[in-house]
Order: structure tokens, then sequence, then C-alpha cells
């Protein structure tokens, strides 16, 4: 392990979509207005893999104004990003979510790397992206009945295509 992959890294967000690296907090100096995120990425620990070994992160979210914040949106919040598998192309990753019941459950995404990224940190806006369409319900009880009404409507319009 070098000793690269132990430092934490610090990257901004911009409204854009934009990523930015930086090498403390203090160093960023950006209008507020612009900013979505600042993430430290800190070193949690390393994966041993038959391909390659990969680093580990706990992601720590910050606002425009430095303040640690937990990502939250219509009384959702995100608990935490968990990367459960890096290879070439793509990165597993598990995002813990919770309701304003306080119900947690777990968002699985793949987030495909860029041939061009130095960093991983393109996962972030992609979890929060997932995280959006949940967060347009009130708990995960009226997401499930979503789900499952839509499932319902397919299978009727494929009853009725089954019927002509």
């Amino acid at each position: 392990m070098d000793k690269f992959s132990e430092k934490n890294r610090i990257f901004l967000i911009r409204k854009d979509e934009s990523i930015e690296e930086y090498l403390d907090l203090e160093s960023i100096i950006c209008p507020s207005e612009d900013i979505e995120l600042i993430i430290i990425d800190k070193f949690r620990d390393l994966i041993d893999s038959t391909y390659k070994s990969w680093r580990r992160s706990k992601f720590t979210l910050y606002n425009a104004f430095k303040k640690e914040i937990k990502y939250s949106l219509n009384k959702w919040t995100i608990e935490d990003f968990d990367i459960i598998y890096i290879d070439t192309n793509r990165i597993k990753v598990n995002l813990i979510v919770s309701d304003y019941t306080n119900s947690i459950r777990t968002i699985k995404y793949e987030y495909k790397k860029p041939t061009a990224s130095k960093n991983n940190i393109g996962l972030i806006p992609l979890g929060i992206k997932e995280f959006h369409k949940r967060s347009k319900y009130d708990n995960w009880k009226q997401y499930d009945l979503m789900i499952e009404n839509e499932t319902l409507k397919k299978e009727i319009e494929k009853l009725k295509e089954d019927i002509k």
C-alpha cells in the first residue's frame, strides 16, 4: 500500500456537477451559491483482491460553509456511502438511506468510471441522484407501493395485449 492511498482527499462538487480536488478545507475559496457539497474522502481500509487492491473510503459531507452535514431532503437522510467493489470499469456502491421514520435501507447502484478520472468521487453525485428518486416519496412504504403499482400497471398492459 502506498502512502497516497491513506491520505485524506478533499473535493468540491459544484452545482454544475464539476469536481475539483483541494489540499485542505481552508484552500476552498468559492462563492457558496456555486457549491453543492464539499467531501472529505477519508481512508477507511484497504481491500485485497485478486485483480488489485483498492481503497475503501469514509465520505464525510460538508456544506458550503464548511460545516459537517448529513445530506437530507424531504425528511430523508443519506447515512453512508459504502463502496463494496471496484474493478477497472465500475464501482459498486451501497447507499444507506433513512426516511423520516428512521427506517433504513440500502440502495445498490453502480458507478461507471470515466477513463480519465483520477478519483472515484463521481459516485457521490450519482448516489445523490439515486437518493432524490426516493426522497420525493413520504417514506419507504409509499415508495414500495409505487413500485408495486408500476409493476401491476405493466402486468395489466401485458394482459390486455394477450387478450387482443
